[in-house]
């Protein structure tokens, strides 16, 4: 359900156009925290060490927020709707970052321009460790004068913490906003025994699996490998067997595998050649008659691997290469004490079958003080009001109604 908060203020003037660090310097609370727009694409690049350096310092960020999906997006992104990174300072350092483009949507039969947060998958603002709620509230600042006729900030997904987070700031700085349940994502606690892992699943399918494994070793020599630090050559080598295992059936034939979707393969040799540089890639592969049958392109960041891409051989679907090579993973992360959690990203119906937890998502719109702003909040509110009178109920989706695939 889509609800409010906060009307808005009055309106303010438009401010004075300028460089990014004018942007900054138009609150008081610039001495203490700075902030720069980075729109080209070479000084995005420049701040690879100290955009991961942020990321390892923050609490548990996802890792939709890591700079290979940054650079992946901003990289490979359209050109007519070009990526902007709202930088924050403290004291020379970088602090934190939201990122996002400017795009037009039509809202209430109006046709807008919007602001759009967030990376491949979520839109979680990164924040150091030091004065959070400080270097939050200046780059919404900085945002929404940087972006001073924009109607709308959206935020589509977000994690329950910076949801919370942003709603608290939105409510400091006065700006109203709405917000509504986005889809769900599933993850794994890897901090249980292994009896207890093992007896989440079904006990049918469990025997099942085993079986399974047992014959795929007996006939073709079964092996699980796990790969990691290789270096940005062996990565792309090992990016491009991915790439061939995953086109190989269905998803080549349906034109859905990296290789046949348009602008995937450029996206993904971004992604990898960053997150190999920042030593998160990791590499897990089933094989079998002497090369891959399954495979996972996995990332590890703090206590968690997220796993956001398998592919496997179609010709050897009779061993469910797939799911053995997922249950071989998790298996080796529940012996893995530095690993306390698996995030899949995604909610797809196959990964069921190891009982994980729904991991539910919020969406959120801040308005600003502009006056078409001010109209389309007030429009909408009064939708929204409009519907409850007359008890019909909410279209949109609730936080676990819907998976993120």
């Amino acid at each position: 359900m889509m609800k409010s908060e906060r009307p808005p203020a009055t309106t303010s003037p438009r401010p004075p156009s300028g460089t990014a660090d004018a942007v900054a310097l138009a609150s008081p609370s610039s001495a203490e925290c700075r902030v720069r727009v980075v729109a080209d694409l070479k000084e995005l690049r420049s701040l690879e060490t100290a955009h991961q350096a942020l990321f390892a310092s923050a609490a548990a960020p996802h890792v939709g927020t890591a700079f290979p999906y940054v650079i992946a997006d901003a990289a490979t992104g359209s050109q007519e709707q070009p990526w902007q990174l709202f930088a924050a300072y403290r004291d020379g350092e970088l602090a934190g970052c939201l990122y996002g483009r400017r795009v037009e949507r039509t809202v209430i039969r109006m046709r807008i321009p919007v602001f759009e947060l967030g990376a491949k998958f979520v839109a979680d603002p990164l924040l150091g460790p030091v004065e959070q709620g400080g270097t939050l509230r200046r780059l919404i600042e900085a945002l929404q004068q940087s972006q001073w006729d924009c109607a709308m900030f959206v935020f589509p997904r977000l994690s329950a913490a910076s949801f919370e987070q942003l709603a608290r700031t939105a409510s400091e700085l006065g700006l109203p906003w709405q917000w509504e349940g986005a889809s769900y994502a599933y993850a794994l606690d890897m901090t249980i025994e292994l009896d207890e892992f093992l007896a989440r699943i079904d006990g049918k399918q469990r025997r099942e699996l085993n079986r399974r494994g047992r014959r795929l070793a007996r006939d073709h020599g079964g092996e699980f490998l796990r790969e990691e630090g290789l270096g940005v050559e062996d990565d792309i080598a090992r990016f491009e067997a991915f790439m061939a295992l995953e086109d190989s059936g269905w998803k080549g034939l349906n034109g859905s595998s990296i290789r046949r979707r348009p602008g995937y393969e450029p996206y993904f040799r971004e992604l990898v050649c960053s997150a190999s540089r920042g030593r998160l890639l990791v590499w897990y592969t089933l094989r079998a008659d002497d090369r891959p049958i399954a495979m996972y392109m996995a990332l590890r960041t703090h206590d968690t691997l997220w796993l956001p891409k398998i592919g496997y051989d179609e010709r050897f679907a009779e061993h469910a290469p797939g799911l053995l090579l997922k249950h071989n993973v998790l298996l080796e992360c529940v012996a893995n004490a530095a690993i306390s959690r698996v995030d899949n990203i995604s909610a797809a119906p196959w990964l069921r079958l190891w009982n994980p937890a729904q991991i539910p998502f919020r969406s959120m719109t801040l308005f600003s003080r502009n006056p078409r702003s001010t109209l389309v909040y007030r429009a909408l509110a009064a939708k929204h009001l409009a519907r409850r009178l007359m008890l019909r109920p909410e279209v949109g989706p609730g936080p676990g109604d819907r998976p993120y695939l």
